[in-house]
């Protein structure tokens, strides 16, 4: 007697049998009939195969992670081989949790984590915002690979990070705990004044991060008023322009930090 064991595929449907390989590592255990207790596990391509004698039986098909399946009953016949149906086992609800805090172990409450494929073959698996004491935990039932990606921060100055995680062993949760650095300090090099038809090639802005570190970055600033300062791509970074007599203000903001410098444009 033969049969396969399918796993429920990504971005197809949740019931859809997906094509081979099927789902390695499936135990196939005999539940009823005169093999009862008798087990194998499926091959790489979800193949599995059993010698039972003749007579009514039933087998139950598992795998940490998914959802245990029972085949109806069916009857082996002597000197005869049973071709099973295929199976397909869905993913069991898998969760992942964690805290996320700054660089001072200080918890970070409503900030959004994702929970991802690192393939891009499956997920994403969804979002949701930590607590007021920087807790967070995500449930899914989505087809996952062995390890799931982790990310938090770009918003309010938080630097974005991501963690890679083994996945899953319900019921017991993932544990992904996040550190992130956040954005301290800007000091752009912008012109406080320009001339009408005037172009400067801004450095890169002086970046302060609260652990102490800094690094310099070229921002994209926006102008309040593009009639008055335009803001080009240079040969590195950006280049403002003036265009006419006026005053506007340059904004540069990063991981939602800001630095403004007002600009005023003379003749």
């Amino acid at each position: 007697m033969s049969g396969v064991v399918r796993a429920v595929r990504p971005r197809v449907f949740t019931t859809q049998i997906g094509p081979p390989p099927g789902l390695s590592n499936a135990a196939v255990t005999v539940v009823s009939g005169r093999a009862t207790g008798q087990t194998t596990t499926t091959d790489a391509m979800g193949n599995y195969g059993l010698n039972i004698p003749e007579g009514v039986f039933q087998l139950r098909f598992s795998r940490p992670g998914y959802v245990s399946a029972t085949s109806l009953e069916q009857r082996s016949a002597p000197d005869g081989q049973l071709t099973m149906p295929d199976v397909t086992l869905a993913t069991a609800s898998w969760a992942v949790s964690g805290i996320v805090s700054d660089s001072r172990g200080t918890a970070i409450p409503a900030v959004l984590v994702t929970v991802d494929s690192l393939s891009g073959r499956s997920g994403p698996f969804g979002s949701v915002m930590t607590d007021p004491n920087g807790r967070y935990r995500l449930t899914s039932t989505g087809v996952h690979f062995d390890t799931i990606g982790v990310s938090a921060g770009g918003t309010n100055g938080l630097v974005p990070k991501s963690v890679e995680v083994p996945c899953c062993n319900p019921p017991e949760d993932s544990i992904a705990d996040l550190r992130l650095t956040r954005v301290a300090l800007l000091t752009p090099h912008a012109p406080g004044s320009l001339r009408v038809g005037e172009q400067v090639e801004m450095p890169p802005v002086d970046v302060v991060y609260d652990d102490g570190t800094s690094t310099f970055i070229y921002i994209l600033p926006t102008s309040s008023a593009p009639t008055t300062v335009a803001v080009d791509r240079g040969q590195r970074g950006f280049v403002v322009r003036g265009v006419q007599v006026g005053s506007t203000t340059l904004t540069f903001d990063l991981h939602g930090a800001h630095a403004v410098v007002p600009v005023r444009v003379v003749e």
